[in-house]
């Protein structure tokens, strides 16, 4: 299992920064293409956070086409960026995250 460090910006509201903080991991490859996402309740409960926050983010990133959902299989990193790069090489089956405020 792979520990991930969300770092929220004190500046933007908890759904914003959970989004942004996922979002930035992404880019960085910090989850890997192909990684499967934690469940919203899951990460959630990790953050100590509402689940709506976590589905919030989780909604946006999808939107933008950084992130999908497979029926009955989970939420994970798509393999290419929306900007058309590869989102990485490596694939985990999952992270457990950690939240630094």
């Amino acid at each position: 299992m792979t520990q991930l460090a969300l770092v929220l910006r004190p500046d933007l509201p908890l759904n914003r920064g959970v989004y942004a903080a996922l979002r930035k991991a992404i880019l960085e490859q910090s989850i890997p293409a192909g990684a499967r996402l934690p469940s919203s309740r899951a990460l959630a409960e990790d953050l100590q956070v509402s689940r709506n926050t976590v589905l919030y983010a989780y909604e946006q990133l999808a939107a933008e086409g950084y992130i999908e959902a497979r029926r009955a299989a989970g939420t994970f990193v798509v393999p290419t960026l929306p900007s058309g790069e590869p989102a990485g090489q490596h694939r985990v089956a999952n992270f457990s995250a950690q939240l630094r405020l």
